[in-house]
């Protein structure tokens, strides 16, 4: 996945500025079908679940809010329905099936330590949007610093919500993260 970013990242753009999403959506049909499926049905109590996530909303609206004094110019359009649509819907459920669905599955029929298949898919959810630096513009550069040290965190919350509430667990915090930062972004009391 990585070498396929990195080295076709651009004739990926040219075909349509959002196919780098479709190639991410195939393979992790193609890997759900391929890695066997060892994720227990997770079942726990809604309130438990809903209560981290308010956790998260929280959280995803600091993040926001630190932008501005840190000086961060953030690339996101928020009054936009296309972003907020990648930003509330596409990315919480494509990159978590992804790195808390496949990833995990992936790195968890090699290593059995719990907090190293959290580690392992953070890190790599981390890169993932580190690797925008190499398409962005300099001026950017300092947010998508920003952002890989918040996604790093970010993936462990959602690594952690995985192995409590099973990928359902995961997908609730993420939209509940991005959520809090397009409220903050927008200027809405959080």
């Amino acid at each position: 996945f990585i070498f396929l970013e990195f080295v076709f990242q651009e004739k990926i753009q040219e075909l349509w500025a959002y196919a780098s999403y479709l190639a991410e959506l195939t393979l992790v049909i193609a890997f759900f079908y391929l890695i066997p499926k060892s994720e227990p049905q997770k079942t726990s109590p809604v309130q438990a679940a809903i209560g981290m996530s308010a956790g998260f909303l929280a959280v995803g609206a600091l993040i926001r809010k630190l932008c501005a004094p840190m000086g961060l110019l953030v690339p996101f359009d928020l009054h936009s329905v296309e972003s907020l649509c990648f930003l509330l819907i596409v990315g919480p459920v494509l990159e978590e099936f992804l790195f808390r669905g496949v990833l995990f599955r992936l790195i968890q029929s090699w290593i059995t330590a719990r907090n190293a298949v959290v580690l392992g898919s953070a890190l790599a959810f981390s890169y993932s949007h580190f690797q925008a630096s190499f398409h962005t513009p300099p001026e950017i550069y300092p947010f998508i610093l920003y952002q890989t040290t918040y996604t790093f965190l970010l993936g462990i919350g959602c690594g952690m919500m995985s192995l409590r509430y099973g990928l359902k667990g995961a997908i609730l915090a993420h939209f509940a993260f991005n959520s809090g930062f397009a409220l903050a972004g927008l200027g809405m009391p959080v």
